[in-house]
């Protein structure tokens, strides 16, 4: 299950008085499987993704591994990003400094910490972290040796490409698998340069026994079900770490296609606006009787109305574009200014779950090379809030756009 591993370091630390010395020259730690597939392979792989259940090890393996390497090189500077902020000072944070207290290290002394820049300082390295949602910009134009996305499945695949293409060295990525379709999948199966490893609660000799036992008994055992603590879909993605499709999602029946028909009965496409935390999203929609065949087209932050039509000329050149009606004035600019037909959506009342259902009306077909939009079928749910079930806002930048586009449809 692990083992006790001596690491020795005989690197030298600068302290605060611009002297020299050593930490120490061997220290014991206890490590799993995530530790050492990490430690035996960064440096023949361009990426390592671990994939497990709850509670597996992964965040704390590789904390472990990141802090071994720092402190046995210097001048490399790591990106950590998660989601949130918020989500890394919850987690990923206390972990991190509880793991240099294991490892002898002191704030102040071996490592300096600057909360206002969130920059960590250890042998000469910087450690930065960044909720990737909350400035999808700053990541744009990153530079590091080492970056690392922590519980990967809301980020979108943009936000990881802009991270390598400016990352020297190499990458880690982690997730529980909770889902069928993701671009992380595509990237662990199909990709020569990167190493999948995946990992469950038994792999992980640090989770306390209370936490074993709440996640074995989702294994739908008979004596589980007799306890009333089984469940199919938690027990495959977090006890077992397999991909799996939640019960609340609301898109469960869909195809992929290469190919787009040559002849169909209608063509046009659908627009939601963002800008700093959601996403510019755009998808064509084609009608060939009860088949809808949908491609992404548009998924970017941070864009202004003259870079959005940029983008879309190419393909909208006489077919009109539905948007979202918040926005009159953005609209109007890609009409006026830049030549784009766009017009104003229906919305109203109860239109969210009209759209849903007229979108359900079709037997429908995805873009294999939409990572996002695949993405946004597979995690779009159900959540009960006041007592009413309805459609989370999340996951839904581009399937907005397709009720756009097919709210004038009939």
């Amino acid at each position: 299950m692990y083992q006790i591993k001596t690491i020795p370091n005989p690197q030298t630390i600068a302290s605060n008085n611009g002297g020299f010395f050593c930490i120490f020259t061997f220290m014991k730690i206890q490590v799993s499987k995530n530790y050492e597939t990490l430690k035996d392979n960064y440096q023949d792989n361009r990426g390592i993704i671990l994939e497990g259940g709850s509670r597996s090890g992964k965040t704390y393996s590789i904390i472990q591994f990141l802090t071994t390497h720092l402190l046995a090189n210097t001048g490399l500077t790591i990106t950590i990003g998660r989601e949130t902020l918020t989500d890394i000072k919850d987690t990923i944070l206390p972990d991190l400094f509880q793991i240099f207290g294991e490892f002898g290290l002191e704030k102040g002394v071996h490592y300096t910490w600057n909360k206002s820049e969130k920059h960590i300082n250890l042998n000469g390295n910087l450690i930065r972290y960044i909720g990737v949602n909350d400035n999808p910009n700053k990541t744009h134009g990153l530079r590091q040796d080492i970056f690392w996305l922590n519980e990967i499945m809301p980020i979108d695949k943009f936000t990881f490409d802009q991270l390598e293409q400016r990352t020297t060295d190499f990458w880690i990525l982690d997730y529980n698998p909770s889902s069928t379709i993701h671009w992380a999948y595509d990237v662990a199966d199909k990709r020569e340069d990167v190493l999948l490893f995946k990992s469950t609660v038994l792999d992980n000799p640090f989770v306390p026994p209370e936490v074993r036992k709440k996640i074995l008994g989702y294994e739908p055992t008979e004596r589980n079900q007799l306890l009333g603590t089984a469940d199919e879909f938690l027990w495959k993605v977090y006890g077992q770490g397999e991909r799996a499709d939640a019960e609340n999602k609301i898109f469960r029946n869909y195809e992929l296609f290469d190919i787009e028909p040559i002849e169909y009965d209608y063509k046009f496409y659908g627009l939601d606006f963002g800008y700093a935390n959601d996403p510019n999203g755009c998808v064509q929609t084609i009608i060939n009787g009860n088949n809808i065949y949908i491609t992404e087209i548009l998924y970017e932050k941070g864009l202004l109305n003259g870079e959005i039509a940029e983008v879309l000329r190419p393909f909208a050149k006489d077919e009109l574009v539905f948007c979202d009606s918040a926005e009159p004035k953005s609209i109007a600019d890609l009409r006026l200014n830049h030549q784009i037909q766009a017009v104003p959506a229906k919305k109203g009342a109860g239109t969210i779950i009209e759209g849903i259902k007229r979108i359900k009306s079709f037997k429908i077909h995805l873009n294999k090379k939409s990572l996002n939009l695949q993405n946004e079928f597979q995690n779009y749910s159900y959540i009960e809030k006041a007592g009413k079930t309805i459609p989370e806002d999340k996951n839904n930048h581009l399937i907005d756009a397709l009720r756009y586009s097919l709210a004038h449809y009939r």
